[in-house]
């Protein structure tokens, strides 16, 4: 026969796994929007208005050495092609709409930026500046 102190223990399991679900839940989240990962959250993408005069595509250069505590190592961000040769930039204009994910990813030096989600060079990862723009999911 169960007691009521057997379903108290029950209700207590329960209550636990849920809290730690919610917790796990909570830092996943957390993760994502300090830019945890490459910005890829998959197939679900989202529009991303270009609010400024103009902004250009970057790829990811390299990586900083910070550490993982501090949620390192982060990537650095260059314009696409390169800082020195203007012909081939990826050049985006006030009004325009690029799809990209959701998710920021957080570069060096704090900048937050969005993946895009078209390939626009062949085997080449591209990424816009959050700042520059309006995500409209």
């Amino acid at each position: 026969m169960t007691t009521k102190d057997d379903i108290y223990a029950q209700i207590e399991s329960v209550r636990q796994y849920v809290n730690t679900s919610l917790d796990n839940l909570k830092a996943s989240i957390s993760e994502l929007e300090e830019g945890g990962g490459d910005g890829d959250t998959g197939p679900i993408t989202a529009t991303f208005t270009i609010t400024s005069s103009k902004t250009l595509a970057h790829f990811v250069h390299g990586f900083n050495n910070a550490p993982k505590k501090l949620g390192g190592p982060f990537p650095i961000m260059m314009i696409y092609p390169s800082e020195v040769i203007i012909d081939g930039r990826i050049k985006f204009l006030e009004g325009d709409t690029v799809p990209v994910y959701p998710t920021r990813v957080k570069a060096d030096g704090g900048t937050f930026f969005y993946k895009i989600a078209q390939e626009l060079v062949a085997g080449t990862v591209l990424y816009l500046r959050s700042s520059d723009g309006v995500l409209i999911e």
